[in-house]
């Protein structure tokens, strides 16, 4: 047994050791690092403390001031009905009083018998009746029975010399556990900080007056779960009563513990604290059978005692088994989010991703394709639809100008020219604006499309939640096209010719001029220019009259106006054409650009998804390797701490 328990501290350092370097491998920005760490603090601090630390749990009035009196030997603390206790209070033996005490906010005041005067002080700001001669037992006094000091203190330290307590012994003295009282959540949080921490042993004051009440069987079943297999139940109280009804009470508590708790054997003793502990006044406290009670309190005390040395390494080992699981079980989660993490990245980036981003996008541009042909089609019937309509403008204008023509060819120069050009060519332009509603119409469409491919990109790029790249925006838009600028031929060249012919000869008359006329090329208005020489040539060789030379005037402009506005309409036509070609090849291009973008993009994150796939794979390895090294490390400890329960 002795060999067993010198081998606890050597191998609670190596396993330290060991779980702080794995809390450095693995853990160093973990949010668990902290606790571990507190845990791994507070392990070596308790077995690098020799002294044996003795916990007393129970709600308020249930005899723990009393109790702690009795193991002193000596009345050392004020006994109160009332819930006074409200923070730890830790007493341990020494050759003189002494007292530590921590208030809220971090003040901490040190006082001894032979100099209390800074906690004198301090207790008069919030206490009348301190005085300045107030000794050091009234302040302790204060400090653990009046209920307004007692809720400014964060912590209380004890020394008190005793004739009978060990300086290697611990007294913890939690506050009540009535969660129902003012201030009882507080309280009851604090108890439960002072059982995590390494107790050896733990007395559950019951006071048998009100055995086994409801809050004290909640406080069982749900914070005490840890330590009841090694708690010690002590009954309070038990010299108020007969013989009998002691039995019953020891019965009752016996059987609701073992309901409650599921602890098959309890260990429960009967008390009665106030048969040991002497009044300040010196007189001797009523108590029936008080020889008996003395001696069944050494025999719980030697209980006690014996309990928390055999207990003191089993609890290090337990604490150091409970913190390699605690490591083990976040190594696991580690191990799962890494896999779980792993697994995700290969199903969202699989290397068919961008092919299937690509089917996508020539399904786009294919309909888009198909939109911007209908609209080229629907254009083009429109345009042709209305050419007639415009070039019958232009004719009737034309008309009204050769019907005030007079047989001078002045006339014709200075004034029927340039209104049946001016009318042509104006109704020409109002042609081509009424045109470009249909490219409007076109960069409308391509707006719709391009705004389509943008919102393709940004789904397909919204797979990748943490992508950091620059997101190609499609850039279709119709550019308008200049109009086509057809011009009406001035007549100025047919007179010029006309003039250079007559001079080699007149003979050839109007017919001649006409064909010349139609085999240079000379336009609409040349075949007006035409019609004057025609009708004066007509004159000259067969003496047609005026309106039979005006009506074929008319017939020639009406021909020449419709190969102007045919010309025309093939214009805007090739146009609108070339329009719906650009728009086309950007949609091609954009899209085009964006399954490149977008495979550059996959590839790099592929290539970082390697490099971190067998980072984290050798992690995980790293991770199950020592993952069963604790686990190994674990069962020897799991193995020498029911060695040492059973000893």
């Amino acid at each position: 047994m002795k060999k067993r328990e010198e081998a606890v501290p050597i191998v609670v350092d190596d396993e330290l050791a060991v779980v702080r370097k794995l809390l450095g491998r693995y853990f160093s920005d973990h949010p668990s690092r902290d606790a571990h760490s507190i845990k791994i603090d507070a392990i070596a601090a308790r077995v690098a403390d020799p002294r044996l630390h003795v916990a007393l749990v129970g709600e308020f009035s249930s005899g723990k001031s009393t109790f702690i009196n009795a193991l002193l030997r000596r009345p050392l603390l004020a006994a109160s009905c009332v819930a006074t206790t409200t923070t730890i209070t830790r007493v341990n033996a020494g050759r003189e009083l002494s007292v530590t005490v921590r208030f809220r906010g971090g003040k901490t005041v040190a006082a001894t018998e032979k100099d209390c005067s800074a906690l004198r002080d301090e207790l008069r700001r919030l206490c009348k009746t301190v005085t300045i001669e107030s000794p050091l037992q009234m302040l302790l006094d204060l400090l653990s029975a009046d209920e307004e000091i007692a809720g400014v203190v964060e912590r209380l330290d004890v020394v008190a010399p005793s004739p009978r307590l060990s300086d290697d012994v611990v007294i913890i003295d939690t506050p009540g556990i009535n969660a129902g009282h003012r201030g009882g959540a507080r309280q009851l949080a604090l108890t439960r900080a002072a059982l995590s921490e390494s107790i050896d042993a733990t007395i559950v004051l019951i006071p048998s007056r009100s055995a086994m009440s409801k809050t004290l069987l909640s406080f069982l079943e749900s914070d005490a779960k840890r330590f009841l297999q090694r708690a010690i139940f002590v009954v309070t109280g038990m010299d108020e009563h007969s013989a009998e009804d002691r039995r019953e009470i020891i019965a009752l508590i016996h059987d609701e513990l073992v309901r409650t708790t599921g602890v098959a054997q309890p260990t429960v003793f009967e008390s009665a604290p106030i048969s040991i502990v002497p009044s300040r006044s010196g007189d001797t406290p009523e108590c029936r059978d008080r020889a008996e009670w003395q001696k069944r309190f050494e025999t719980l005390e030697t209980f006690v005692m014996g309990t928390m040395r055999r207990q003191r390494n089993v609890i290090i080992a337990e604490r150091l088994v409970d913190l390699l699981d605690d490591l083990m079980t976040t190594m696991g989660k580690e191990l799962a989010e890494i896999q779980i993490e792993l697994d995700a990245e290969q199903a969202l980036l699989r290397k068919d991703a961008v092919g299937a981003v690509e089917q996508v996008m020539a399904s786009i541009c294919e309909a888009a394709n198909n939109e911007l042909e209908l609209l080229h089609t629907n254009a083009a019937t429109a345009i042709a639809a209305r050419r007639a309509s415009f070039a019958q403008t232009a004719k009737r204008s034309a008309h009204a100008a050769i019907a005030g023509a007079t047989a001078d060819s002045g006339d014709f120069e200075r004034r029927v020219r340039p209104a049946i050009v001016d009318a042509v060519e104006r109704t020409g332009r109002d042609y081509t604006a009424a045109a470009g509603a249909h490219w409007e119409e076109t960069a409308k469409l391509a707006r719709r499309l391009g705004n389509k491919l943008r919102t393709q990109f940004e789904k397909n790029y919204s797979t990748f939640p943490a992508l950091e790249v620059a997101i190609t925006s499609p850039t279709v838009a119709a550019v308008k096209v200049p109009s086509p600028d057809i011009r009406f031929t001035s007549t100025a060249s047919y007179l010029d010719d006309q003039n250079q012919r007559k001079r080699v000869g007149t003979r050839l008359g109007a017919a001649a001029g006409a064909a010349t006329a139609l085999m240079l090329g000379l336009g609409p208005i040349g075949w007006l220019a035409l019609g004057v020489a025609a009708a004066t040539g007509v004159r000259q060789m067969s003496g047609d009259d005026d309106a039979t030379r005006a009506a074929t005037l008319r017939k020639q402009i009406d021909s020449e106006i419709d190969a102007y506005f045919e010309q025309a309409e093939t214009s805007l036509c090739k146009s609108l054409h070339r329009v719906i070609l650009r728009a086309m090849r950007e949609l091609a291009d954009a899209a085009g650009e964006h399954v490149r973008e977008y495979g550059a993009a996959v590839a790099e994150i592929i290539r970082g998804h390697e490099e971190k796939k067998l980072r984290l794979g050798q992690r995980i390895a790293s991770l199950i390797n020592d993952s069963r090294d604790l686990k190994s490390r674990r069962e020897r400890l799991h193995e020498l701490r029911e060695q040492l329960s059973q000893c």
